[in-house]
């Protein structure tokens, strides 16, 4: 399965490890303090997008803060995410906030990895914003 990479490592962006392949037309991704990506309506996003959190050293300096993570999904739209946390140290960011903005018809699978190796205290919220029609298939693997 073909997809679009996008690591952080230690809480900052990776552009080494990432691997974006082209997105469709009017697909916006910013990596900026976060990550968001915006699809607008009638778009199908073919290949996944995978968020890679890697804890390569103990990232206990990064405090409280919150990364997040925002996806806003047109009408009409296809989406397939995974986030997933690996490494073998104190995970950092210590908290990511995932949004999901779904318009009228939008569908999108979201799949959430955290590895057995994974160390520290740390969260993650999930929010989605729903309106008519639209489905979320959401997987939880520990």
């Amino acid at each position: 399965m073909k997809e679009n990479k996008v690591v952080f490592t230690n809480g900052l962006f990776d552009a080494a490890r990432s691997q974006i392949g082209r997105l469709p037309d009017g697909v916006v991704l910013k990596i900026e303090g976060g990550f968001e990506l915006l699809i607008p309506d009638k778009v199908i996003v073919e290949e996944m997008v995978h968020l890679v959190f890697l804890a390569e050293k103990n990232t206990a300096d990064l405090g409280e803060a919150v990364f997040p993570v925002k996806i806003r999904a047109g009408i009409s739209t296809r989406l397939n995410v995974v986030l997933h946390k690996t490494g073998a140290f104190n995970f950092g960011p210590k908290n990511i906030t995932v949004e999901i903005f779904l318009s009228e018809n939008a569908c999108v699978d979201y799949t959430q990895i955290e590895e057995a190796g994974v160390k520290g205290h740390f969260s993650t919220v999930n929010k989605f914003h729903l309106k008519i029609y639209q489905w979320v298939h959401i997987v939880k693997r520990f």
